[in-house]
C-alpha cells in the first residue's frame, strides 16, 4: 500500500462525482477498490461498485489514488500563518511575550482575513476539511473559511490576566461569537465553541464561567494544558497541584473538554483525563518548534481511555 497516493481533487459544476478504480477506506477501516459515486453537494458516497454509469457525472480516473474522509485539525491558530518563520529558537513563554503578543496587538482584521485564507488553502491542499480554531477577529476567520468552503469550529481565545474588567469583556465577546455562529446559525459549515487560553493567562473565575457558558450552548471547552515544564512548575508553586489536577478542582473537565498539547502530564493526571473522558490534541510540530520538551504518554493515555 506504500504506492497509494493521496490528494484533494477540485470538482467542477456537476451534481455527482464518479471516481473510477480508486482505493477507499470503508466504515470498518478496511481498504477496498472500485468505483465511488459521490454527491458533490453533500459529499456523501451514494454507490460503491464496478463500472458504475458515468452519465451526468464528473469522471476522474482514480488509479493509484486513495479516497477518504478529510482530516480534522483539532487545534489551530489559523491566522498565525502571518507569523511563520518569525522568532525561531525561542521557548514558548519568551516567544509569546516578546514576539507574538506584541505583533498581535498590531494585527488588523484584514490581516487576519488574508492570513486565514492562506491557512485554509494549505489545509485543503493537505486533505484537512475541518479545523478547531482559537483566535480573535472571528468574523474575518469565518468569512475566509466560508469563502474557501472549509468547515470551521471557531473559538474566541479568552485572556484576562486576572483583570476583572477584561474578564467581563472577554466573556461578552465569547458569548457574542457563540450566539452568531453556534449550531450552524450563520452557515452550515461553521460552528463555535469556548476557548479560554490557558491556566496562566486566565483567572479561576474566567475558567469556571467559561465552562458554564460552554455548557449552556452545548459546545466544547478548549484550553492549552501542560504544554511546558514551566507551566507545570508555576502551577505547582501557585496552586500546589499540577495543571490537570487544577482544572479538575475547578470542575471543568468532562467529555466536551479538549486539552491542547498535554505533554508534561503525570500518571495521576492521565488517570483524571481518562476518568473525565477528556480529549487531547497532540501537537508535536509545535512542541518541537518551541522546544517544549517532554513526550506525550500516548500508551498510558490510550490505556486510560483518553481520546487523543
Amino acid at each position: 500500500m506504500a504506492s497509494i497516493k493521496s490528494k484533494t481533487i477540485p470538482t467542477k459544476n456537476y451534481s455527482m462525482l464518479l471516481l473510477r478504480d480508486i482505493y477507499y477506506i470503508n466504515k470498518n477501516l478496511d481498504v477496498g477498490m472500485g468505483d465511488l459515486l459521490i454527491d458533490s453537494e453533500s459529499g456523501r458516497i451514494e454507490r460503491i461498485g464496478k463500472d458504475l454509469p458515468a452519465a451526468g457525472c464528473e469522471k476522474i480516473e482514480g488509479k493509484g489514488m486513495l479516497a477518504m474522509s478529510a482530516f480534522f485539525n483539532m487545534h489551530t491558530h489559523s491566522p498565525m500563518t502571518l507569523f511563520r518563520n518569525l522568532a525561531e529558537n525561542m521557548r514558548l513563554h519568551e516567544w509569546l511575550s516578546k514576539v507574538i503578543w506584541p505583533l498581535e496587538k498590531k494585527t488588523s482584521e484584514t490581516d487576519i482575513y488574508y492570513s486565514s485564507m492562506v491557512a485554509f488553502i494549505e489545509m485543503i491542499k493537505s486533505g484537512t476539511g475541518c479545523f478547531n480554531d482559537m483566535y480573535f477577529h472571528m468574523e474575518a476567520i469565518a468569512r475566509a473559511s466560508k469563502q474557501i468552503g472549509i468547515r470551521a469550529c471557531l473559538g474566541y481565545g479568552m485572556i484576562d490576566l486576572n483583570d476583572e474588567g477584561k474578564r467581563d469583556r472577554e466573556m461578552r465577546e465569547c458569548e457574542r461569537v457563540l450566539k452568531k455562529y453556534s449550531n450552524g446559525k450563520h452557515s452550515e459549515l461553521i460552528t463555535a465553541n469556548v476557548a479560554p487560553h490557558s491556566i496562566y493567562t486566565c483567572s479561576k473565575k474566567l475558567l469556571t464561567e467559561a465552562k458554564k457558558l460552554a455548557g449552556s450552548y452545548g459546545t466544547t471547552y478548549n484550553i492549552h494544558c501542560s504544554e511546558t515544564r514551566k507551566e507545570v512548575f508555576d502551577c505547582l508553586g501557585v496552586n500546589k497541584c499540577r495543571p490537570v489536577e487544577y482544572l479538575e478542582k475547578l470542575k471543568v473537565l468532562d467529555e466536551k473538554t479538549i486539552l491542547a498539547h498535554s505533554v508534561w502530564v503525570a500518571k495521576q493526571e492521565v488517570a483524571i483525563m481518562g476518568k473525565r473522558k477528556c480529549s487531547v490534541s497532540h501537537n508535536p510540530v509545535s512542541n518541537m518548534k518551541l522546544a517544549s520538551g517532554g513526550e506525550i504518554p500516548l500508551p498510558e493515555m490510550f490505556d486510560a481511555g483518553v481520546n487523543v
